[in-house]
């Protein structure tokens, strides 16, 4: 196979996996055509040009927002079930899980329960600042979503809710929460965003609190 034609297919792989609108497809796409670009000496500035061609859009942007989404191996969206209690909220007798407090799930220690991808699996043409920045505003659409549930939620009302909308909950609101604690920990947030969405984990904090005492 010429260099010219293995970029066109891989380029085509990239052009369907952005059809499907897929983050990982998307991301395994880019990796194979990022591979085939430096085995056959094409630098990655011209290949982004033919994808730009390609795609009809900025493909950076594209693959920036790909991996922006991009989740960890070792967990589902930050979360594990509890081992204590395989999952349940409960141990033997019927009483609460000590080590999850009845959620049944706990933080995946490998993303540290913000559910993104390691920093070792992002190609490194996608800087930390950019990838941050994307990751900030993620988490922005993740609060909005979640306002007027935490909003709305307190003791007498949780009490009602049925176990897989409470796990659910559980693991979004923790997700937010390490995400927004990680990112506050980030060069690219100033004093003011840093008290915001630290401001934002607390209430989350009190949100799963409440989760926890049904």
């Amino acid at each position: 196979m010429n260099v010219a034609q293995h970029i066109q297919d891989e380029l085509a792989r990239l052009r369907e996996a952005v059809a499907n609108r897929e983050a990982e497809p998307i991301c395994l796409a880019y990796l194979a055509l990022r591979k085939a670009a430096a085995e056959n000496g094409v630098k990655l500035a011209e290949m982004f040009e033919r994808a730009d061609e390609v795609l009809s859009r900025s493909a950076s942007d594209v693959i920036v927002s790909a991996f922006s989404h991009r989740h960890c191996f070792m967990c589902q969206d930050g979360a594990v079930s509890c081992k204590e209690c395989n999952g349940t909220g409960f141990v033997e007798g019927g009483g609460k899980c000590p080590v999850c407090d009845g959620l049944g799930v706990m933080p995946c220690d490998f993303c540290q329960g913000t559910g993104w991808a390691a920093r070792d699996m992002i190609p490194s043409e996608i800087t930390r600042d950019i990838l941050k920045r994307r990751h900030l505003a993620n988490v922005k659409e993740d609060l909005k979503e979640l306002k007027s549930t935490i909003d709305t939620l307190n003791t007498k009302n949780a009490e009602q809710l049925q176990a897989e909308l409470r796990r659910n909950l559980t693991k979004w609101a923790m997700r937010v929460r390490a995400r927004l604690k990680s990112l506050a920990d980030e060069e690219i947030v100033g004093g003011r965003e840093k008290k915001r969405l630290l401001a934002a984990a607390s209430r989350l904090d009190a949100f799963l609190t409440i989760l926890r005492n049904d």
